[in-house]
Formats: C-alpha cells, structure tokens, sequence
C-alpha cells in the first residue's frame, strides 16, 4: 500500500494513505537516502496515519514514502528470557 508523509513532528509522522491501515501495524519510512525508519502505526483518521518512529527522524521530508506491512510489531524471545517477563 503506498502512503506519503505529509508532516512531521518530533518522533511523530503523519502520512496520507490510498487504502486501509491496520493500527499497530509496521511502516517504515523512507528518507531520500533510501534509509528506513522502523515505526508502527498508532492512530489511523481516514486515509491519515499517525505514525510513532522508533528512529531519529532528521531528514525525514514531506512527501517521502512510507511502505506500510501487514504484520505486528513483535520479537522472538530466547529461553533464558521466558522466566523473566
């Protein structure tokens, strides 16, 4: 699905999309380096996404893409970790 920011905000980016977006999904967003920026979507309004990003964001512009997933946000935890959470 493609989406473009239309503004930033510190660690929050604001992108417009052309189809559905699933809250709490994974984007990545994309500065003109080619550089990707992990953020997980935490707010959908319409076609605008709120995303939170998990990066610095100097140098994200408007109008950068965003690609957007169909996953969740998750880790895979070692044994050792298990007894501990």
């Amino acid at each position: 699905m493609n989406a473009r920011i239309v503004a930033v905000f510190g660690n929050l980016v604001i992108a417009e999309t052309d189809g559905r977006v699933v809250q709490n999904s994974l984007a990545h967003c994309v500065r003109s380096d080619g550089v990707r920026l992990m953020s997980e979507v935490i707010r959908v309004r319409g076609h605008l996404a709120d995303l939170q990003v998990f990066e610095e964001t100097r140098g994200l512009r408007v109008g950068d893409p965003v690609e957007l997933r169909d996953e969740m946000l998750s880790v895979v935890l070692g044994t050792g970790m298990h007894a501990r959470i």
